[in-house]
């Protein structure tokens, strides 16, 4: 019984067609065959007349399914559908590729863009140092295997910079660290004996115009900013500290080239240096700040 059902099931133009054979013959065989016109059989028996009409019919329809069309069991002869364990497959969507690892460079400075060298820089990652390094000759320092898609911290002391390394190498870290313990700035009348004139306290000061002194080739009275610094007598050999006085009038820029160039001294660990401005009457603000742009101080002074 199986094997008769796929041949009807693979095969249906077969079926139809062995279905219509036999139909024929039952309808021409029989008490059905009265008489005779021509060489023809004429069937007058109903039912055999029409198993007749119906057989001729299903013939017709095997054949033109037969022969114009494959058979079931050809078409299902595609490529075997292989189904793999869920473990074994893994779209490339969950393959992900592995971290890159990049060597980081930077240059360690302090606030005056001078290079310090023989300085250990560490490399922290989610609280934990992973790397610690010194600074060379030339204040550059160098970590290798860093892995990419990670936020480190790199520091020195009280300098720190947080890097982002997204899948190629950063650009270098450059680490700004003040090495002074202190810097004080003073606005005095005058200077005299490297000592300020003077002075007036706080960053907020009021000066009466007839109190200072006139500069005698153009008629107008002027200020002196004293300045100190203080630091480390190792640190201090050999190094040169640029400072920028910029003045502004009624919130414009006025003087901005005012800079003054000093080396640390060997003999007190640090150095005294000063800059005089002529001023009239107004609202001024004085920024000091480094060659790189950190502000070390400001004034705001009201000349009445």
């Amino acid at each position: 019984m199986e094997e008769i059902k796929n041949f009807f099931i693979e095969t249906p133009g077969l079926a139809l067609i062995a279905l219509g054979i036999i139909g024929f013959i039952w309808a021409i065989t029989g008490g059905g065959l009265k008489t005779k016109v021509g060489n023809l059989p004429v069937i007058t028996d109903s039912a055999r007349k029409i198993t007749y009409i119906i057989s001729a019919i299903v013939l017709a329809v095997g054949i033109a399914i037969h022969f114009l069309t494959p058979p079931l069991s050809q078409e299902k002869k595609t490529d075997p559908v292989v189904i793999k364990d869920k473990t074994d497959t893994i779209s490339e969507e969950q393959v992900k590729p592995l971290p890159q690892k990049f060597t980081l460079t930077g240059v360690l400075k302090d606030v005056f863009n001078n290079r310090l060298k023989g300085k250990d820089i560490s490399i922290v990652f989610e609280n934990t140092e992973i790397g610690n390094v010194p600074t060379d000759n030339k204040g550059i320092f160098e970590f290798r295997d860093i892995l990419e898609h990670k936020v480190y911290t790199i520091s020195f002391i009280d300098s720190s910079e947080k890097i982002h390394v997204r899948g190629q190498q950063p650009d270098s870290v450059f680490l700004k660290y003040v090495p002074y313990t202190g810097f004080k700035a003073t606005i005095c009348r005058s200077i005299e004996d490297r000592k300020p004139v003077d002075p007036y306290y706080g960053n907020n000061i009021v000066i009466k115009s007839d109190s200072l002194n006139i500069e005698p080739d153009e008629g107008l009275p002027s200020i002196s900013c004293f300045m100190e610094i203080l630091g480390d007598h190792t640190y201090s050999i050999g190094k040169v500290i640029v400072i920028y006085l910029d003045w502004y009038f009624n919130g414009q820029l006025v003087e901005d080239d005012h800079d003054i160039e000093a080396g640390m001294s060997t003999n007190n660990n640090g150095f005294r240096t000063w800059g005089d401005k002529k001023v009239w009457k107004g609202s001024w603000k004085l920024v000091i700040r480094t060659e790189s742009g950190d502000e070390l101080d400001h004034f705001f002074i009201e000349i009445i």
